[in-house]
């Protein structure tokens, strides 16, 4: 193990040991394979995962090497939806391969038009539509749809593995789509509770949400901000 990693997972358990951080142990063990960097990268069970998987990928950002990992391993073909305007002025400039396909729409639990709030300078590049007290007067609206929406319109009937980096929009969007009946094989998640007006509850009522549908924990990152879950119930 890597001395940033062991650093990461001494700084989380601190961090759980003081009331600021969330723990959960791992629920089910299985194969496991990871894609991306040391700092932005999914553990998945590579198993399931075939030529004619479908892949939703919320969340884009200024980095595709999970995505584009997936579709050269797998075949398979992944929809990126990121509607930030400087995420898909940089994809303008990259080499996407066709079984890449971006929507430039946000993620919600309703359909319609929503708030996104810059990041802070100098720190990163995605938006959210978690409100930043210090962006609230860069704020601007962007298109959004449902996760059953973009189903039915894309010809969908189920999804393999949805990653989800939607910047604290994930707890209403898990709600949402559970509502609806929808069970993806995976689920990979960035826990967003550290921002400003999220709260430690949150996670913990999300992670029961998706327990209580079947899902279990097979992998959390050594930052404990990357949560993977697979359906087995």
């Amino acid at each position: 193990m890597s001395i940033l990693k062991l650093k990461a997972i001494s700084s989380r358990y601190k961090k759980i040991l003081f009331g600021q951080d969330v723990y959960f142990p791992i629920q089910h063990h299985c194969e496991k394979t990871y894609y991306g960097n040391h700092t932005n990268g999914w553990s998945i069970n590579p198993s399931i995962l075939n030529k004619e998987s479908v892949v939703y990928s919320l969340g884009i950002g200024n980095d595709i090497k999970f995505d584009l990992a997936l579709i050269e391993k797998y075949g398979c073909e992944v929809h990126g939806f990121d509607p930030t305007p400087i995420t898909l002025e940089w994809l303008k400039k990259q080499k996407i391969p066709s079984q890449f396909h971006i929507h430039p729409v946000a993620i919600s639990d309703k359909d319609g038009e929503v708030t996104f709030y810059p990041p802070e300078e100098s720190y990163g590049w995605s938006s959210s539509m978690v409100q930043k007290d210090g962006t609230i007067d860069k704020s601007y609206q962007v298109p959004a749809k449902r996760i059953s929406t973009l189903m039915k319109e894309l010809g969908h009937s189920h999804i393999d593995l949805l990653k989800m980096d939607i910047e604290g929009a994930e707890y209403p969007v898990v709600t949402d789509f559970l509502k609806e009946g929808i069970r993806p094989t995976q689920v990979l998640i960035e826990i967003h509770h550290r921002f400003q007006h999220l709260s430690l509850d949150h996670t913990k009522n999300m992670v029961k949400e998706l327990n209580d549908a079947g899902y279990k924990i097979f992998s959390i990152s050594p930052f404990g901000q990357e949560y993977s879950f697979i359906k087995v119930d």
